[in-house]
């Protein structure tokens, strides 16, 4: 699905969001309810008291020529009520001909990180302040140094003769590589 950049930030308001994600397939009549169902119940979701509600989510849909809007807002409604989205939810939905009576749903939320010495509200329930591990590290947008340098971003670089050797040699030489 084609994905405006304004929209993709509109999604990650800021570095550091909790994000979650998760994909499934579904058959038969209802195959798109089915597919956000089977989505949810994803072991890439995080479940129990873990289960953390998303201030936004993205929901692609991908489906057969039999592919209705109504199908894709019921799966947008199943997997809002569960996962949240209230305050930004993008919905992009594709015909396949190939996925005659099946759909795909994927799912990605993202809320903006909790301020620091506070946890994020669980649904129901609010998590004890052990569950939250400080010393694991967020996601953060890739910035353009560590790009450049793949792999070894978040490492000293490796000088020989002042070129940081760890950024292979085409990109260090502003060598431009030919389509083929």
């Amino acid at each position: 699905m084609p994905l405006d950049p304004g929209a993709l930030r509109a999604l990650f308001p800021s570095l550091g969001c909790l994000t979650i994600f998760s994909t499934a397939e579904g058959e038969g009549a209802t195959a798109v309810v089915t597919a956000a169902r089977a989505a949810l119940a994803s072991p890439l979701l995080p479940h129990g008291p873990e289960a953390v509600r998303m201030d936004h989510l993205l929901v692609q849909v991908i489906g057969g020529p039999s592919l209705t809007t109504g199908d894709c807002q019921a799966a947008v409604a199943l997997l809002r009520a569960e996962l949240g989205g209230d305050r930004v939810t993008l919905l992009g939905a594709r015909m396949d001909g190939t996925l005659e009576g099946k759909a795909r749903v994927s799912v990605l939320g993202a809320s903006p990180p909790a301020p620091p010495g506070k946890v994020k509200a669980v649904k129901g329930k609010r998590p004890s302040k052990a569950s939250v591990d400080a010393s694991q590290q967020m996601f953060v947008f890739a910035l353009e140094q560590n790009l450049r340098r793949g792999l070894f971003g978040g490492t000293e670089p490796t000088l020989f003769n002042g070129e940081d050797v760890d950024v292979p040699t085409y990109l260090r030489k502003g060598i431009r590589i030919q389509p083929s």
